[in-house]
């Protein structure tokens, strides 16, 4: 939404064999994902009763196994949540701006740890707390934050061997194609796409994208941009973010926890680690890598399957979404006509849908939905 990298983190789904939005190839068993070499520290989720929650907390048996901090890449403090029994194929939701996984993911995540998934969800870095006072702000980019949920990976599936938000997500399916049975983006941005889309169709870019052209320039200044989506307690990041999702999708309570989770610990230091996200350059060698491996980039035995709003505000779907399988053609889109970017909220059990039938696919077994 906001930020390109934030979108499209947020928006994809990995399917892994073990955690998140990503399917991994390899088998995994239980105990593996509860046998980790990094430090945890089990923390309490602080958080209201909401009514996107409620089902999830009160779920019985229970879905949520538990919520801890975890330090990933460059010892960044991360929090994540399992759900789901431990021994079920693994499954990585991956939030984006300015969202928190658990929040942003909380039907998928009833739906699939009732379903027999081991559900992974983090909350990337800069986001609900996963940030640290002594970390450089040019640290909060979609590249460590690949690197944070690499590691989560290797750490509680060892045995997948090798190495972990749409930007995120497709730097972990290109460097880590052998982890990876299928790819579910939400609403979510190819960062090859975007650039074809900057570089050929500009005018398309600054209709739907002007934000962040607006937060990379002037907003850095005196932290304006932070200081503008925080005014009137946070009321002008509700309205330029939740505002354009259908009425219904986020409720009254909703909106409360998130204004209270982005005023800790203090409201320029949490927008400024979240707003790093658009604010952040690829070095030259990372998108010059990009380039040279053109269409090839996603191996075809991965599926991938783009899921869009035709109402998103935020990015010329249709557009982007033909730039995309320029470069990834054995890719199937799914568009709902009458949504927006916030689909996993608007239509969640559509969308659970979506997610059991490419995971089911992904992992050979009979979709939860036909029994």
């Amino acid at each position: 939404m906001l930020s390109v990298v934030a979108v499209a983190v947020a928006a994809l789904i990995l399917t892994v064999t073990h955690p998140g939005q990503t399917i991994f190839r390899s088998p995994i068993e239980a105990a593996q994902t509860t046998q980790s070499p990094l430090q945890t520290t089990e923390t309490p989720l602080n958080t209201k009763q909401t009514t996107a929650l409620q089902l999830l907390l009160h779920a019985n048996p229970p879905v949520i196994r538990t919520h801890i901090s975890i330090p990933l890449h460059n010892a960044h403090p991360s929090f994540v949540t399992f759900a789901g029994p431990s021994t079920g194929k693994t499954v990585v939701l991956i939030h984006g701006f300015p969202e928190t996984g658990l929040l942003s993911w909380s039907s998928q995540i009833l739906f699939l740890g009732q379903n027999g998934y081991n559900v992974i969800v983090p909350d990337l870095r800069g986001f609900n707390g996963s940030y640290h006072a002594d970390t450089p702000v040019s640290d909060y980019n979609y590249i460590n934050a690949a690197l944070d949920i690499k590691l989560l990976l290797e750490a509680f599936v060892p045995r997948v061997g090798h190495d972990s938000g749409a930007l995120t997500t497709w730097v972990l399916v290109r460097d880590n194609p052998e982890l990876f049975a299928c790819v579910v983006q939400l609403a979510g941005v190819h960062d090859l796409a975007y650039m074809d889309l900057m570089l050929f169709s500009p005018w398309k870019f600054i209709k739907h994208s002007w934000y962040i052209i607006c937060i990379r320039t002037f907003g850095s200044i005196f932290s304006l941009a932070e200081r503008f989506l925080a005014a009137n307690n946070f009321e002008m990041l509700v309205n330029v973010a939740f505002g354009t999702s259908i009425p219904g999708a986020y409720s009254v309570e909703d909106i409360e926890e998130y204004k209270d989770i982005w005023k800790k610990p203090f409201f320029l230091t949490s927008m400024k680690f979240q707003l790093a996200w658009y604010r952040y350059t690829a070095p030259f060698s990372h998108s010059l890598k990009l380039f040279n491996r053109g269409k090839s980039e996603i191996p075809s035995f991965i599926p991938v399957t783009l899921v869009w709003g035709a109402k998103d505000p935020y990015f010329p779907v249709e557009h982007l979404n033909s730039l995309i399988l320029q470069r990834i053609n054995h890719t199937k889109t799914i568009m709902y006509e009458n949504n927006t970017h916030w689909l996993q909220r608007e239509i969640p059990d559509e969308i659970n849908r979506v997610l059991d039938e490419a995971f089911s696919k992904a992992f050979s077994f009979p979709s939860t939905m036909d029994n």
